[in-house]
């Protein structure tokens, strides 16, 4: 038996077609292998394909089934984060061409890797996805994309025999570059300090940035180099003077933060519109000295056009107070999950902070004065 439909993204007919949906039904299919190979990994991609397969029903199938991942470095476009998390599923990851790309300037390719392929094996039924979407958000849920999704069954005649053949096909030319590729941890770390080092103006990917509307670069004074450099920066610091709602009422200090609309897309919320008073994402905000101390942060698009996040309510052993510190988010992968590790210092404490922003041309500031930046 034969399923094959096309995938295209975000929709066909009017209904929804999206690639993780297509890579649920991999799984949902019989999966005990899964390999994959795509030009980068971003944190909001593996977000979107652990979230799917946690509401489609299809955990425990994933959890069991063996996985492969083959990336890419290329350019720096790949989240050193996002590579972690998936290594710790677990999975297998391997970089093509890891050991020379980790180590040139800019991690340019000597032969980009460009591959989007998802495939997988099970007891009687074997099946690909085969595409234009990378493991990004955009490339799995929201973005415009076009591929195929094969999986047979049991193959009995001459048609079935012909798909299995050319899925094998493909399964056979994984094989073929999967044995060449670098094991992740070979390289982690190099790669980890040039992501850090490399100016997030000159990241040639704004996946996550991506909005039906047109509006992202106009919108609250944020351009779209702006939006770019916040999804692919490690650190995000931002003044809390003047930006802390009293909330908590006028004698006790505040735990909002007001941040301009957008700035949501560091932690992974996305950048099209929504509505006024709009939830939008809720993130891990992790202790600076003691990973198991955390705390569950809503973010929201405000009434009055900001996005606010809930920070930890400022007693011990978080800051009494964030009204007078600047607040700086490190993202930490944690096992398969993603974290915020929050620091709050003094203006003067923040230098550090604000000159690694400024030699990086990513220090700004907001239409009230407060000054923000990211860097690494």
């Amino acid at each position: 038996m034969i399923e094959q439909r096309m995938i295209g993204q975000p929709g066909t007919s009017g209904a929804p077609v999206r690639n993780v949906d297509a890579i649920v039904d991999l799984v949902r299919a019989g999966a005990l292998e899964f390999d994959a190979a795509v030009a980068y990994v971003t944190d909001s991609g593996v977000d979107a394909l652990l979230s799917t397969i946690a509401s489609s029903g299809v955990a425990s199938e994933w959890a069991a089934v063996k996985k492969r991942f083959l990336v890419s470095i290329d350019w720096y476009r790949s989240d050193p984060t996002a590579l972690e998390r998936l290594a710790a599923l677990p999975s297998e990851v391997r970089v093509h061409d890891g050991s020379r790309v980790v180590d040139r300037p800019g991690c340019v390719p000597f032969v980009p890797w460009h591959p989007k392929w998802f495939s997988m094996r099970g007891s009687s039924a074997r099946g690909h996805l085969v595409g234009s979407g990378n493991l990004s958000r955009n490339g799995l849920v929201s973005g415009n994309e076009a591929g195929t999704l094969q999986i047979v069954r049991k193959p009995s005649n001459k048609t079935e025999n012909a798909v299995d053949s050319a899925i094998r096909d493909g399964e056979a030319w994984f094989e073929t570059a999967w044995p060449a590729a670098t094991p992740l941890s070979g390289i982690l770390g190099r790669y980890q300090r040039g992501f850090a080092a490399l100016p997030k103006t000159e990241l040639a990917r704004n996946d996550d940035v991506a909005d039906a509307s047109g509006r992202v670069g106009a919108r609250r004074g944020l351009t779209a180099e702006q939006l770019a450099a916040l999804t692919s920066a490690t650190n995000f610091w931002i003044e809390g003077k003047g930006g802390i709602s009293l909330n908590r009422g006028p004698s006790r200090p505040g735990n909002q933060l007001n941040m301009s609309a957008l700035m949501r897309v560091f932690f992974g919320g996305s950048a099209e519109h929504v509505a006024r008073n709009s939830p939008i994402v809720t993130v891990t905000i992790e202790h600076p000295q003691d990973q198991t101390t955390s705390t569950t942060a809503p973010i929201r698009f405000s009434h009055n056009s900001m996005d606010v996040i809930s920070l930890p309510v400022p007693a011990s052993p978080w800051p009494t107070s964030y009204n007078d510190r600047v607040l700086l988010f490190t993202k930490a992968a944690r096992g398969d999950a993603l974290h915020f590790v929050l620091t709050a210092r003094s203006d003067a404490g923040a230098r550090a902070w604000r000159n690694a922003s400024k030699k990086q041309g990513t220090s700004f500031s907001m239409s009230s004065g407060r000054r923000w930046g990211v860097f690494g």
